[in-house]
């Protein structure tokens, strides 16, 4: 029992002598300790860039000049290339050509057009209606009264139908003439071209 006191009393002893102060741990760790630890744990050596690698992605680069104009007007001989722009197709613009021809020829010289389709005289002094596949245009193109019999006569006497007042019609080949000729009414007329029939 006494060997066991003394035991005690000795330990205890060793113990006091070689006491060390505690170590504290800090309340406040920086910030950077954990962005370098995350980076040497988690970033593998062979991912790590290297010292020549980093050297080129750390270098300035010289910032270019990126602003250019735009040359809007190219000459057709540097390009080798000619704008080609449709002719406009207006019957006014043909008006000239048209006032110093009778009305039959007038009539025969809109019709060369393949793209007509129909020919509309609404009536003495107003102008003629020009119908195409996809429009129809207002020409500058007008015919008195005279003008309009002229032309239904010429169409009677070419297709041997008299004129008998009222309604009047007239086929000559691919092209039909439907007219009123009444002086109330004024007369006018209508021509149109019979288009074939496609048979696939």
């Amino acid at each position: 029992m006494e060997q066991n006191i003394l035991f005690l009393k000795e330990f205890t002893k060793e113990l006091v002598r070689t006491y060390k102060k505690e170590y504290k741990i800090p309340t406040e760790i920086p910030q950077d300790y954990f962005i370098q630890k995350s980076e040497e744990y988690y970033i593998k050596e062979e991912f790590k860039p290297s010292i020549k690698s980093e050297s080129i992605l750390n270098k300035p680069t010289n910032k270019t000049n990126t602003n250019f104009k735009i040359k809007s007007n190219i000459n057709a001989k540097e390009t080798g290339f000619q704008r080609q722009v449709a002719p406009k197709i207006s019957p006014s613009a043909n008006q000239s050509s048209y006032s110093e021809k009778s009305p039959n020829e007038t009539i025969s010289q809109i019709l060369k057009d393949g793209g007509v389709i129909g020919i509309e005289c609404p009536g003495p002094g107003r102008f003629l209606i020009i119908r195409r596949f996809d429009r129809a245009l207002i020409s500058k193109i007008s015919f008195s009264k005279q003008d309009i019999n002229g032309v239904i006569e010429n169409f009677s006497q070419q297709a041997r139908i008299p004129r008998i007042g009222g309604i009047f019609r007239a086929i000559i080949g691919n092209i039909t003439l439907n007219a009123v000729d009444a002086d109330f009414a004024g007369p006018k007329f209508l021509i149109t071209r019979v288009m074939p029939i496609r048979r696939f």
